[in-house]
């Protein structure tokens, strides 16, 4: 695509092309669906009283 070989970082080539990685692609899509699908999901805070520290993580509430 640029001409670079094989033992060049890809790292700038991404920046210069102002792409993503295809893993940082895949990450970005997963969160996108997220918050476009909040209604989807619920946070540990309503399952239990419990004062711990994953009390604000998200919760799938239908079983695909």
């Amino acid at each position: 695509m640029e001409g670079c070989g094989n033992t060049v970082s890809y790292r700038n080539l991404y920046k210069k092309l102002q792409i993503l990685p295809l893993t940082y692609q895949y990450m970005l899509s997963l969160l996108m669906f997220v918050v476009q699908n909040i209604s989807l999901f619920s946070s540990n805070i309503k399952n239990h009283n419990n004062d711990t520290r994953q009390r604000n993580n998200l919760r799938c509430l239908k079983q695909t």
